[in-house]
């Protein structure tokens, strides 16, 4: 909870060697960060998790969403099972960006590749979601007043009923 960086200082949690990332695997989720600022994950593996692979949210409050987070080149794999299981789930997130990752077979009943509910000015591009399963599964998902989301340049393989849900 409220892991703080500064604008111009960000926190960062990288791979020391991005040809050897470090692999978070197992548990019930990846990695949850709750209300935090100018915050980034480079070059990290996520896998096994029975929920979410990452989870970050702005800590129950809307008025202090979390915010300037950059998500970039990570693997996040064989996350849930039959359930509503996502990638990446971000709930009240502004102005952050999810680049040249890859989200790959996410729970089959609800899940998302990226689900997003309540974010603002974010940008995902460049990367790969794909699945192996083509029903009850979303590849990136913007709701609950999600706005200013662009979406560009990605590759999606089976990624579900809608690869790309808006509403």
């Amino acid at each position: 909870s409220n892991l703080r960086g500064e604008a111009g200082r960000p926190i960062v949690i990288e791979a020391a060697d991005p040809g050897n990332p470090p692999i978070f695997k197992g548990s019930s989720g990846g990695l949850h960060l709750s209300d935090p600022c100018y915050v980034e994950l480079r070059n990290l593996v996520f896998t096994g998790a029975r929920a979410n692979g990452i989870n970050i949210d702005d800590g129950g409050s809307y008025d202090t969403p979390a915010h300037h987070i950059v998500l970039s080149g990570l693997r996040v794999a064989d996350i849930g099972g039959a359930g509503n299981h996502d990638g990446i789930k971000l709930s009240g997130v502004d102005d952050f960006r999810v680049e040249r990752c890859t989200i790959e077979r996410w729970g089959t009943n609800g899940g998302s590749a990226i689900d997003m509910v309540g974010c603002h000015r974010g940008v995902i591009e460049g990367c790969t979601i794909r699945h192996t399963a083509l029903f009850s599964n979303t590849g990136v998902q913007a709701k609950g007043g999600s706005s200013d989301i662009v979406v560009r340049k990605n590759t999606f393989e089976n990624a579900g009923e809608r690869a790309v849900n808006i509403g």
